[in-house]
């Protein structure tokens, strides 16, 4: 079965990664017969402005993620949503505690969220079966002798 994905490198020991429309992203879930899950890449840190702290990562993900396209543009229900860390190298001490960096991207969320709604109310977290699951992962990596988010 040919997807269509193109870039496909293989990541890890079980892993891949590959670019790909929706479409492709659908038929990968489709086809794939694993564990694994399927994620889907909504926004990465360039190494011109790297993650160091929790300020830092509000921020970004404040700025970086079209809360419309990802929860909803402000107007009718809200959705839930959970966040979960993944690491894959060693990130700064700020960072480094995944309840409180996923909380921290929860925070950015929620807030985007508010603004743009006229009753400033919030997405719920239900971290069972929400609507929006989402998993953070922090790569970390090395300039010269320090290691970055």
């Amino acid at each position: 079965i040919t997807l269509g994905a193109i870039d496909v490198v293989p990541t890890g020991t079980s892993g891949v990664s590959f670019a790909g429309n929706s479409t492709i992203g659908l038929k990968s879930i489709l086809w794939c017969r694993t564990a694994h899950k399927v994620m889907e890449l909504i926004a990465s840190s360039p190494f011109s402005t790297p993650v160091r702290n929790s300020g830092d990562l509000y921020e970004f993900t404040k700025a970086s993620i079209h809360t419309p396209s990802l929860l909803g543009n402000g107007q009718g229900g809200l959705m839930t949503l959970s966040v979960n860390t993944i690491y894959t190298a060693t990130v700064p001490k700020e960072l480094c505690h995944g309840h409180f960096t996923a909380l921290t991207v929860k925070n950015a969320l929620v807030d985007a969220v508010r603004e743009l709604r006229d009753d400033g109310d919030r997405p719920d977290v239900d971290v069972e079966d929400s609507d929006v699951p989402l998993v953070a992962v922090l790569k970390g990596r090395r300039v010269g002798g320090d290691r970055l988010g």
